[in-house]
């Protein structure tokens, strides 16, 4: 089974999946966005295209890579939790069902309001804000107005404490 933890930047994503994993028998974390974070580095013209994007997302490539990832995270694993941060229906569309062709995929998205995720970026970032980018800022917020629409996986208030979303989602998935 594939858990895709979407939700922006603050919501607890990747905190959440730790704790899953901790609950679920024979689990592991994929992070796709690490793949992401790499690729940002790399010559446009090594991925095919004549310019940078802004975001990693929008890069086929990377598209490709995550499914490629997942896919090989889940040899001999029976769940692979993946955290990450789609704004675009269409994206995460194309990630979900290239993965449901090898298993079952559970989607959740974690849901808070933009000033609580603000407050949790600045929290974490240290004294004022630093290590809290604009481009980080910007797509939390941009996730947050994107998530109040249907479509970007089963609805979890990600304003309750990160336990409580977890223990919310493992007893949807049936309690592991």
């Amino acid at each position: 089974m594939f858990v895709l933890l979407n939700g922006a930047y603050g919501t607890g994503r990747s905190a959440a999946a730790g704790l899953l994993k901790a609950e679920l028998r024979n689990a592991a974390i994929f992070s796709p966005e690490r793949i992401g974070s790499r690729l940002v580095g790399v010559p446009p013209w090594l991925l095919g295209r004549k310019t940078s994007v802004d975001d990693f997302r929008d890069l086929p490539a990377w598209r490709r890579f995550i499914v490629w990832g997942a896919l090989a995270a889940h040899v001999g694993r029976a769940t692979v939790i993946m955290p990450m941060a789609f704004s675009d229906r269409g994206h995460l569309a194309e990630f979900q069902e290239a993965l449901a062709g090898r298993a079952e995929v559970k989607t959740y998205c974690l849901i808070a309001p933009h000033e609580l995720v603000r407050e949790r970026l600045f929290a974490r970032a240290g004294p004022k804000g630093t290590g809290v980018s604009r481009w980080q800022r910007r797509r939390a917020r941009q996730c947050c107005e994107a998530h109040l629409e249907p479509g970007f996986g089963d609805p979890v208030d990600a304003s309750q404490p990160v336990e409580a979303v977890a223990a919310e989602i493992l007893g949807r998935l049936g309690g592991g």
